[in-house]
């Protein structure tokens, strides 16, 4: 009779492990939000072009590689978004039987974020609106 055995790995502690992270580490926020509205892709970089695979669009305003023009182009191509971070999610989409853009989301904090997250994803959907 076969005998069933399990197999895992242990992952290793990082050294980080419980201590603050170290300065060069940290992300400038101010700097990552004013790249993503002002900065322009670069349309000669191939990797600064608005491209699909099977887990949707990945980038970096820092790289020019997701940016608020990749958002517009990318609402435009398809007609809807979904925006996904650790904290919460949103989707924009056009209505199939009426003339608005539907907006869903959800928050893995709590409802003042959850607000936070729909009233930024009224003001992304408005904008693309404007400029459509």
């Amino acid at each position: 009779m076969p005998s069933a055995v399990a197999t895992h790995s242990v992952a290793s502690i990082s050294p980080l492990a419980g201590r603050p992270a170290p300065k060069e580490m940290l992300v400038d926020l101010a700097r990552l939000e004013r790249e993503y509205y002002e900065r322009r892709p670069d349309l000669s970089d191939p990797n600064q072009m608005v491209s699909f695979g099977t887990s949707g669009h990945r980038g970096s305003p820092l790289r020019g590689t997701f940016t608020e023009a990749h958002i517009l182009a990318i609402t435009q191509a398809i007609g809807g978004l979904k925006v996904v971070a650790a904290s919460g999610w949103f989707a924009a989409r056009p209505s199939g039987t009426e003339n608005i853009y539907k907006i869903y989301a959800e928050s893995f904090q709590n409802q003042a974020h959850l607000d936070a997250i729909v009233s930024e994803a009224e003001e992304i959907v408005n904008n693309a609106l404007k400029s459509a």
